[in-house]
């Protein structure tokens, strides 16, 4: 079962505490560790936190956290490192948006993916992404999944090399005079 730590940083409840530049790039500072679903999630950065960082170009960039931000246990990104996600407030969705993100600083070649869990709508996991970037630009490509092929598929990853492997995009058509006819 997910707890979601909705409190500040600060909250008797919450392990976080602002870590030093040298533990962010090391990994190796206490994060809270729980469950979505049956998927072991590690939790970066919680709600209320402020994400911190560097772009290629050496500009710092700050971001509130309006959800959880980490990653899955036991998985590869395609980045090589775990597993991306944005935890948001429905425990029972089962339903997961993926997205793509593009790399700065012209936003034409892919980085990694994104997994939105705990969201109702790809609306809604639309715009908790764009809350946590300062340029739309970041956003790609938005596939949506099944919680229960996500879950397997993401555990395979150390496997496949960091790629999910789950269901292909629907390939719309129009029927015209009896024949396809590609949309």
């Amino acid at each position: 079962m997910l707890i979601l730590l909705k409190a500040m940083p600060q909250h008797p409840l919450s392990c976080f505490h602002e870590p030093t530049e040298g533990q962010k790039r090391a990994g190796n500072y206490r994060k809270t560790k729980t469950d979505f679903g049956g998927l072991p999630i590690t939790i970066e950065n919680e709600a209320g936190s402020v994400r911190r960082g560097r772009d290629h170009g050496g500009k710092e960039w700050a971001t509130t956290m309006t959800c959880h931000y980490g990653y899955i246990r036991g998985t590869v990104g395609a980045d090589g490192d775990h597993y991306d996600v944005f935890i948001g407030p429905d425990e029972k969705s089962r339903r997961v948006w993926i997205i793509q993100t593009m790399a700065p600083p012209d936003f034409r070649k892919k980085d990694e993916e994104k997994a939105m869990l705990g969201f109702g709508s790809e609306s809604e996991a639309r715009a908790s992404f764009l809350r946590h970037y300062d340029n739309p630009a970041f956003l790609g490509a938005i596939r949506e999944m099944p919680f229960d092929i996500f879950k397997r598929q993401v555990m395979a990853t150390k496997e496949n090399g960091g790629k999910l492997r789950g269901p292909k995009p629907v390939r719309k058509c129009f029927i015209v005079l009896g024949r396809e006819s590609p949309a």
